[in-house]
């Protein structure tokens, strides 16, 4: 009985992007930013964090500290763009009233320096007295967040958002980026893996502390680790599945 290759190929990408579809719900439900782990790695203009498609929702977390004060990220932006960028502080004592800014550094800018940002290009949080809360279910973790701000790229080029005291105060800060909900597949595995580092930058650091609901819930993150590496498991197969039936039935035919 012969095959016909057409409907075996059709039948193989429509079960292909089935999986494709529950995958994106799956992630959707995960998360709704792409975390990066920065703290005080990337202390100076010369080694920034560099992160892509500034659409696409993601949130930096960062730690200023004596030795590395400021914290860089770059990206490259077309012009026509907007760029939504916020600033956010763990909900904890030691950290009520640190006020980090954030100054935005564009291609018109004369030099990549904090000393030399323009007023219009620094975005400071310190007029801010009672600052909104937010709990992020996923991770759940509490924070207190700043003022939102909307930037129309003016020219294609790279951009620089550094983040810093003006007050030399040291603390954790986070800045998100972006709104747009978009995950790949290596978001199934990367973003799960990267929750015991993000609760453990929502601690304090004076009396660190697990409560027992974080602790029963800490397992919430193997749940969606397992199911991640399932599908993306099961795409393999399929697609295996897929090469092989149609060389098969080429080879017949």
């Amino acid at each position: 009985m012969k095959v016909n290759p057409i409907k075996l190929t059709t039948k193989y990408i429509f079960v292909f992007l089935i999986v494709i579809g529950l995958s994106s719900i799956f992630i959707k439900t995960a998360s709704a930013h792409i975390p990066f782990i920065s703290n005080d790695n990337h202390n100076s203009a010369q080694s920034p964090l560099v992160v892509y498609d500034i659409a696409v929702s993601k949130v930096i977390y960062q730690k200023l500290t004596d030795d590395s004060p400021e914290s860089w990220i770059s990206f490259k932006a077309d012009q026509g763009e907007v760029l939504y960028f916020n600033l956010g502080v763990p909900l904890l004592e030691e950290l009520k009233d640190f006020r980090p800014s954030i100054g935005l550094i564009t291609p018109s800018s004369q030099t990549l320096s904090v000393n030399s940002l323009k007023e219009s290009e620094v975005f400071p949080t310190l007029d801010i007295t009672d600052p909104k809360t937010f709990y992020e279910p996923f991770t759940k973790t509490n924070s207190w967040t700043f003022t939102e701000h909307k930037f129309d790229i003016p020219t294609t080029g790279n951009y620089s958002l550094v983040t810093y005291s003006p007050k030399k105060q040291v603390g954790k800060v986070w800045v998100s980026i972006g709104k747009e909900e978009k995950f790949g597949p290596s978001d199934w595995i990367t973003i799960p893996a990267k929750i015991p580092e993000i609760r453990k930058f929502h601690s304090s650091n004076i009396k660190p502390s697990i409560d027992e609901s974080q602790n029963s819930n800490g397992t919430s993150y193997w749940v969606f680790l397992t199911g991640g590496i399932g599908i993306f498991c099961l795409m393999l197969f399929l697609i295996r599945r897929f090469f092989i039936k149609t060389f098969r039935t080429l080879k017949k035919s």
